[in-house]
């Protein structure tokens, strides 16, 4: 499956490429649960009200009375930007623990810090 290893790759792409492609495929998602809650009842898929609550949220500050497209709209540009600055927020918070961590030089106790400091500590490939 060579189109899953995208989502593995965690070297050759960045935080914020990362964060868009992974706010791109749950938005895609929420995209198809809106057009079929739409159409059909809500209560059918109950997981699109837990995935899709961001949108919602974001929609119920505007009128609830739009037509589709606007709604459909409002509401993936809501999701987007949600899970992108949730996303972007625990890579930066990742990033600040590992840091904290791997701080402290010397033996380190436990395999999975091991691991940790282990990657943190190894340097980036050149771009020649």
């Amino acid at each position: 499956m060579p189109w899953f290893n995208v989502f593995l790759l965690k070297d050759s792409m960045g935080p914020t490429k990362r964060a868009v492609l992974y706010a791109t495929v749950v938005t895609l998602a929420v995209a198809v649960l809106f057009k079929i809650c739409f159409w059909l009842d809500d209560s059918l898929l109950p997981v699109y009200q837990w995935l899709a609550w961001p949108g919602i949220t974001w929609a119920g500050f505007f009128s609830a009375e739009l037509d589709y497209w606007p709604k459909f709209i409002i509401v993936l540009v809501g999701q987007f930007l949600f899970c992108f600055v949730v996303l972007i927020t625990v890579n930066w918070a990742w990033r600040f623990i590992k840091q904290a961590l791997c701080a402290r030089r010397g033996p380190y106790p436990s395999p999975i810090k091991q691991r940790m400091c282990a990657n943190a500590a190894r340097p980036k490939a050149s771009k020649s």
